[in-house]
């Protein structure tokens, strides 16, 4: 048997630099487009520690259960599906720790479209990599 992805030293060690390089070129996206840093540090954190959780979340579920052929859909599914409960749980956390700022706020409802993406495309990619592995 395959021994899950997730066990691995080098797979903690290469899972967690990814987060904290992709948490720092977000703090530092969101800060360029007039947020605190203190805003952006939140933001980055809450957003990049409950993706990499819905990544991991994928990656287990994979482990487990592998679609057949031609049923490859399902990693599609689970990422679209997932990705929207993410997005849900971070646009409502964020407007209850920094809702006080309207102008953060409207940065938060203009981005939403982007961030849902990011969140298909890594939920997928980490999805595809499991499969992959898994096979």
């Amino acid at each position: 048997m395959i021994n899950p992805v997730t066990n691995g030293s080098r797979f903690r060690i290469s899972f967690t630099s990814w987060w904290l390089v992709w948490a720092l070129v977000q703090v530092m996206v969101v800060n360029s487009y007039g947020a605190s840093l203190q805003q952006s540090i939140i933001d980055s954190l809450l957003c990049n520690l409950l993706l990499a959780a819905s990544c991991l979340l994928i990656t287990n579920n994979m482990k487990y259960y592998l679609p057949q052929k031609e049923r490859y859909w399902y990693v599609l599914l689970m990422s679209v599906v997932l990705s929207a409960v993410w997005l849900w749980l971070v646009r409502t956390l964020l407007k209850l720790i920094l809702g006080s700022d309207t102008s953060y706020l409207a940065f938060l409802d203009k981005s939403i479209y982007i961030r849902y993406v990011i969140g298909v495309l890594m939920i997928g990619c980490m999805g595809i990599l499991s499969l992959l592995w898994y096979t």
